[in-house]
């Protein structure tokens, strides 16, 4: 086919030919500067420029990740009506998504438009923010809790783990507080943090840094942890903690069905059966685990003016501003 544009236009009139680095193309190639003496074949240059950008994608993992949350960002917004309008208001009529001659061009533009519109994003959720920081900081900010995201292998190996004195702070208070006047078992402990952090020993070893994300934190501790059995003890104690009091609420509500003022002489067996009979429970748990898609918070960061102007109470422990960057709530 190219041959015959060529015959048609006249040999004498065609320089060059200009076509992508496909197989197919590749071979026509050899086969018309074969015939076409004069004739010279130039790769495209926004193919070659696509396929660089394919490369960044594929083989740089921030690249890889970056791309992925910001197709999540934009996926999410375009996905419904509402927050569109909202969109349109707060960046006063930009679009996230920005076309490109191909799809990989397409992906860096539109997270160049995501990065210049990071501030009108923010203010979007800023409310929401406020409303999650409010409770967060007041209830859910517990040194266990920090303790939990220092030896989560999640979360400490991650690129984005702060490991900040707020952090520390909250990790030697749970350590301090657990071993209590055995002042060897925290310093062994403490010596023992250095080889988790490095991923040194064990920690080190291929197929422990395969299955970080795979297993339960638990699980993992217990699978590397050998060669800091103090250290995996401290570890395991923290992360097999539940978070959440909602399963014995649920039992709460449960009794409450067959236990009332009028009905309370049943024993504690015969509670017991009734409350476990499915019968019982007429709710499906479906409907205490609802959630409403237009408000899922699909962006990171928090709002700047998050707990800034919150006095502390007498339950939370000031750490200071030289060593620490927020206050938490004490253990007591």
């Amino acid at each position: 086919m190219l041959d015959d544009f060529v015959e048609k236009i006249g040999d004498e009139n065609v320089v060059q030919v200009v076509t992508d680095n496909a197989a197919n193309y590749k071979a026509a190639r050899e086969m018309l500067m074969k015939k076409r003496k004069k004739l010279f074949w130039t790769p495209c240059a926004a193919h070659c420029i696509d396929l660089m950008l394919e490369d960044f994608e594929k083989k740089i993992g921030e690249h890889k990740e970056t791309i992925t949350k910001g197709r999540k960002i934009t996926s999410f917004i375009y996905n419904r009506s509402r927050l569109i309008s909202m969109l349109k208001e707060f960046t006063k009529g930009k679009e996230l998504l920005r076309p490109g001659a191909t799809r990989f061009s397409t992906s860096y533009l539109t997270l160049g438009r995501l990065f210049e519109l990071k501030g009108a994003l923010i203010s979007m959720y800023e409310p929401i923010h406020e409303i999650i920081n409010e409770r967060w900081y007041n209830q859910l900010n517990r040194a266990l809790h920090v303790a939990g995201y220092f030896l989560n292998p999640m979360m400490q190996y991650s690129s984005d783990f702060e490991n900040t004195g707020w952090i520390k702070g909250g990790l030697y208070m749970c350590l301090e507080r657990m071993c209590g006047d055995d002042e060897n078992l925290a310093k062994t402990i403490d010596c023992q943090f250095d080889q988790f952090t490095n991923a040194r020993g064990l920690f080190g070893f291929n197929v422990a840094k395969l299955t970080r994300k795979e297993k339960t934190p638990v699980d993992w501790w217990d699978s590397y942890a050998a060669d800091t059995p103090e250290l995996r003890n401290f570890a395991m104690r923290i992360l097999s903690l539940t978070c959440s009091s909602s399963g014995c609420e649920r039992n709460w509500s449960a009794f409450e069905m067959v236990h009332s003022k009028r009905r309370n002489r049943l024993h504690q067996q015969k509670m017991n059966e009734l409350v476990s009979d499915d019968e019982w429970i007429t709710e499906e748990e479906s409907s205490n685990q609802y959630v409403d898609e237009e408000w899922i918070n699909p962006l990171d960061g928090s709002s700047s003016s998050a707990g800034g102007g919150r006095e502390l109470g007498e339950d939370v422990l000031d750490l200071g501003d030289n060593d620490m960057d927020a206050p938490f709530v004490t253990l007591d």
